[in-house]
């Protein structure tokens, strides 16, 4: 202390300004350090905020969850249908199988045979006037279908008749599954397509024919 007295007294150093530019150096420290304080303090808000949210989220998805499960009731002593004497199922390709598959399908031990087969079917239009031909509902060379038709757009020849599909499924002893195809009814191009009231006309005489003209009793 006596040798900053001194110098100060001779003019060696000015105590004065080096005492000011110590608290300007300090004060920029410490307002440094304040600022990055409160960078800290809102970033763990931002984070404590963020994470109530997310259990928010987490609890309002629970909550809806256990809501729609709330709807749904089931009393497992009371069942619709036993399916214990079909458990094994077939799609038949009414474009490839034939009555050479039976055989097979008895050794399989096959109890559920569905017609004309899945997506394919969608566009199957029963014939009333002849029912070993059936219609396409849609001819439209821009659908997948098309591929799978002759060159006047219609189902090609030796078909896995309706008939012939029944007699495979009596000689089976499987149940039958028939499909109604209806994806004409969404069609919205220009080309020729069935309309909903040909479709339904189509699938109430197939049950004429195949229930009351052939009595083969189909459920389903």
């Amino acid at each position: 202390m006596l040798f900053l007295l001194i110098l100060k007294k001779t003019g060696i150093i000015n105590c004065n300004k080096l005492i000011a530019q110590k608290s300007k150096f300090s004060i920029k420290i410490v307002t440094e350090f304040k600022m990055k304080l409160t960078i800290i303090k809102s970033a763990k808000l931002l984070l404590i905020l963020l994470t109530f949210f997310l259990l928010f989220l987490l609890i309002a998805t629970q909550i809806t969850t256990t809501e729609r499960i709330k709807l749904i009731t089931v009393d497992v002593n009371n069942f619709l249908s036993d399916v214990s004497n079909n458990p094994v199922g077939i799609n038949m390709n009414f474009l490839r199988d034939s009555t050479k598959i039976t055989k097979s399908l008895k050794d399989m031990k096959v109890r559920s045979l569905r017609y004309p087969m899945g997506e394919i079917a969608d566009y199957y239009l029963f014939d009333k006037d002849n029912p070993a031909v059936p219609k396409i509902s849609l001819i439209d060379p821009n659908v997948w279908v098309s591929s799978l038709t002759n060159s006047e757009g219609q189902w090609p020849k030796d078909l896995l008749t309706f008939d012939d599909f029944m007699s495979i499924s009596q000689s089976v002893g499987s149940e039958t599954f028939i499909v109604i195809g209806i994806d004409a009814i969404a069609y919205t191009g220009t080309s020729p397509h069935a309309t909903p009231e040909e479709i339904l006309e189509a699938a109430v005489e197939w049950v004429r024919y195949a229930n009351i003209v052939k009595g083969y009793g189909i459920k389903y």
